[in-house]
């Protein structure tokens, strides 16, 4: 065989296998992003102050997660490497008036400014596009006293399902001249309501409860809401409460504070008619109630089926009045 005729062969071969070997360097949103946490944190000062700032994307859903999710892994690398990142609502809180989208591209002067605003050192930009049939992912950290890029990530990323989902419809990006307040994607999910059951037990009572509860997430990690609950048949409870999501992730503990009643089996031995007297005993007042629970489903897509388990209180004339609710949740946020 000439020459000429191997090379025919050869070069398709090698095309096909360059191809493979690129498809086969596509990774998932997750990982992509923190490997460029990884990859950008060795760029930033150590005591410097970072703020992950804008991630272009077509949809405004996209843009948000990008945002949140290389929050939380710069985070967790900040006691490693020294600097501290600051959260989602404190840049919200300083930058919200700006006339400027997290979802936009912006430039390094652009970035450097609202980085001044922000009395940060470093900030991190970025931008999610598709590719033919996949899609590139790009982060770079620039500094903001000179507005210099000190590092870029870039990655490949599969079209798999979850990039599917903030990437579909429903999440149509800003025409031009349209100005979003900063985090807008938040507005998919900052209100969820629920109703649960639950058996309630404690002070001699082992009952069957419902509740409802309305709740506005106000950032990634903090939420009130307003709640109510009635265990058969009587104990109730109004409260407004708080609720702390751990690491931005869908575990929460809660306090929530209001009103409610319980009733107790109450029993005394009569010394005079050498007797037991029982009778149930109401106690009125201060509700206190602490919980732990997990928001299945991820914070954009609602739950369904979500386990809790609270600690009502009262703490009334009557003193101190305790239950245990463990129940299951279900619902859904918009």
């Amino acid at each position: 065989m000439s020459g000429k005729k191997v090379w025919w062969l050869v070069i398709p071969m090698m095309l096909a296998i360059g191809a493979g070997a690129t498809y086969a360097q596509q990774i998932t949103i997750d990982n992509a992003i923190r490997n460029a946490a990884w990859g950008l944190s060795s760029n930033i000062d150590g005591n410097a102050r970072v703020a992950v700032l804008a991630m272009q994307a077509d949809s405004i859903r996209m843009s948000d997660y990008l945002i949140n999710e290389m929050t939380v892994a710069l985070t967790g690398l900040q006691g490693v490497q020294g600097f501290t990142v600051m959260a989602r609502s404190q840049v919200n809180q300083v930058v919200g008036g700006l006339p400027f989208s997290p979802s936009d591209s912006i430039d390094n002067a652009m970035a450097q400014s609202i980085g001044r605003v922000l009395d940060a050192q470093f900030v991190v930009i970025g931008s999610f596009e598709s590719i033919a049939g996949f899609f590139r992912f790009r982060a770079q950290v620039i500094e903001v006293e000179t507005a210099n890029v000190r590092g870029i990530h870039t990655a490949d990323v599969q079209n798999d399902g979850i990039v599917a989902y903030f990437m579909g419809p429903g999440t149509p990006r800003p025409g031009a001249g349209t100005q979003v307040p900063i985090f807008a994607g938040e507005h998919l999910r900052v209100n969820w309501i629920s109703g649960g059951i639950a058996f309630a037990g404690g002070g001699g009572f082992t009952g069957f409860g419902l509740n409802f509860h309305y709740e506005r997430d106000f950032n990634d990690f903090f939420s009130l809401g307003v709640s109510g609950f009635y265990n058969f048949p009587v104990d109730f409870g109004v409260l407004a409460n708080t609720r702390l999501f751990v690491g931005g992730s869908p575990f929460y503990f809660g306090l929530g504070l209001g009103f409610g009643m319980m009733r107790y089996w109450y029993s005394y031995w009569c010394s005079s008619c050498r007797t037991w007297h029982s009778y149930w005993v109401s106690n009125i007042g201060l509700l206190v109630t602490p919980s732990l629970g997990l928001r299945l489903g991820g914070r954009a897509r609602g739950f369904f089926g979500s386990p809790y388990v609270s600690f009502p209180m009262v703490i009334g004339g009557r003193g101190f009045t305790f239950r245990a609710q463990p129940g299951v949740a279900f619902g859904g946020s918009w």
